[in-house]
């Protein structure tokens, strides 16, 4: 339908133009015609929703697979465990922002590694 056909209805509704007998009938089927368009739209949408979602969570999943693999590859991941634990002792005595036991819960929380290797070091807590 185009936009012509559509603003009709609406100069008409703006007048006086009140529809004879002979022209309510076409006005019904028209009616009947686009509430039929309404609902082939809507389950068309309804459709390009459900598709959207799924790309969407294909996405998500696969945004999900770049970071994990991007972790396996990171440079923190190659330090040797004495390095990372030099790391944690200078870094514990030199934390202003919040007490040394405050820093050790934070890199115990980090990963299940750094949480071994702050547990590992008694100098820690």
């Amino acid at each position: 339908m185009t936009v012509d056909e559509l603003s009709q209805p609406l100069s008409l509704l703006r007048s006086n133009f009140i529809p004879s007998l002979a022209q309510i009938e076409p006005i019904r089927r028209s009616i009947n015609k686009r509430q039929e368009d309404i609902h082939i739209l809507d389950n068309e949408i309804s459709l390009l929703r459900s598709v959207l979602s799924q790309l969407e969570t294909h996405r998500e999943n696969l945004h999900t697979y770049v970071t994990n693999q991007r972790c396996l590859i990171s440079p923190i991941r190659r330090l040797p465990v004495e390095v990372l634990g030099e790391i944690f002792l200078e870094c514990s005595s030199s934390v202003s922002v919040c007490d040394p036991q405050s820093f050790v819960r934070i890199v115990r929380q980090v990963c299940v590694h750094w949480r071994e290797i702050a547990l590992s070091l008694p100098t820690l807590w």
